[in-house]
């Protein structure tokens, strides 16, 4: 993945597990996973 790829979005990419944990963290305006 190129560098310019958001940490939150290669974590949503690669584990989707990890997904919902950093939906907690990130304002859903930052980021929002289809559910």
């Amino acid at each position: 993945m190129p560098a310019k790829t958001p940490i939150y979005l290669k974590a949503a990419n690669n584990k989707k597990g990890k997904k919902f944990k950093l939906r907690d963290i990130l304002s859903p305006d930052m980021i929002s996973p289809p559910l």
